[in-house]
């Protein structure tokens, strides 16, 4: 399978996983090694500042709200649009004249720091990521679990999070795939009760 890093993840509607449920998550990486991603649409209604007062080592004048990217722990961690604090390149700027920014990841502890000091850009933080085996994730689009679509930054950046998210991109990949013949609003969170 070719890698997926970059593109979106979607649940499907059946997904029983509590962790995952009508979640879109973000894949960073894919490769033989296994995958690693964060969930979009799991804000946890606390701020940047609540969590780096738990870790003591940042400091932090914004108040960006703070995500749940997985059941897995790990650092704080940043999705942002700057690309020279980034770490690792997740989507390429645009092109030239088109002045769409790129979607960068960043993890290093004064890396975050300095985001956290920059005004006027996109960056979402994660508490948490998503994590598979090799062979894992594969395994599950296998059976179904996961649909997949292309990632842009305003889907990474998208203001309104929560189901939200979910709905607006199994819309898109509905529209690609079925040409509009179902329609996300409409699925209930437990199909099997249709």
């Amino acid at each position: 399978m070719d890698s997926l890093k970059g593109k979106l993840l979607l649940a499907v509607p059946a997904m029983e996983d509590p962790n995952f449920a009508r979640s879109v998550v973000l894949i960073i990486k894919h490769d033989d090694e296994g995958a690693f991603g964060l969930v979009l649409n799991q804000p946890t209604g606390a701020n940047v500042r609540d969590a780096i007062e738990l870790d003591g080592d940042l400091e932090c004048e914004g108040e960006a709200g703070l995500f749940r990217g997985g059941p897995c722990e790990g650092p704080l961690m940043v999705l942002h649009e700057c690309a020279e604090l980034a770490q690792e390149t997740i989507i390429a700027q645009g092109q030239e004249g088109d002045d769409e920014p790129g979607v960068y990841f960043t993890v290093e502890s004064e890396l975050v720091r300095d985001l956290l000091g920059t005004s006027d850009i996109n960056a979402r933080y994660f508490h948490g990521y998503s994590g598979w085996a090799p062979g894992q994730l594969e395994a599950e689009m296998i059976a179904g679990g996961w649909l997949t679509i292309d990632a842009s930054p305003q889907t990474v950046f998208d203001p309104d999070v929560g189901t939200h998210a979910w709905t607006a991109r199994m819309k898109e990949r509905t529209r690609e795939q079925l040409k509009g013949q179902i329609n996300p609003n409409l699925i209930p969170p437990d199909p099997s009760v249709n």
